[in-house]
């Protein structure tokens, strides 16, 4: 039996995606949105949504990095797909870890 090369989990339904980014290159974004539809065969469309400002109080001076619950909570609140994705080039933390995986420390293909 050929494995599919994309992933679609059962009983899965369509999605529409949206991309949205702070400081981030429009050749970047593209390559996330192949990558994103290559992959999953379920997302039906990508909107790249634009640029998205980063909250000054979802930053904490005392460890110089973003909370990413603060910022994931503004995400749900103005995000116009059902599924949305919010690329951000800072450091990032969350309660009990120092720090969320860097995107630039990622190969993109």
């Amino acid at each position: 039996m050929k494995p599919k090369s994309r992933f679609s989990p059962p009983h899965s339904h369509h999605h529409e995606l949206e991309i949205v980014s702070s400081q981030i290159s429009k050749e970047d974004i593209q390559l996330i949105q192949d990558a994103l539809t290559h992959t999953y065969e379920n997302i039906t469309e990508v909107l790249i949504g634009g640029e998205r400002e980063l909250q000054s109080d979802a930053y904490t001076h005392q460890r110089d990095q973003y909370d990413a619950e603060l910022l994931l909570r503004y995400l749900l609140i103005t995000k116009k797909k059902e599924l949305a994705l919010w690329v951000v080039p800072k450091d990032l933390y969350t309660q009990g870890m120092n720090f969320i995986k860097n995107l630039q420390e990622y190969h993109w293909f």
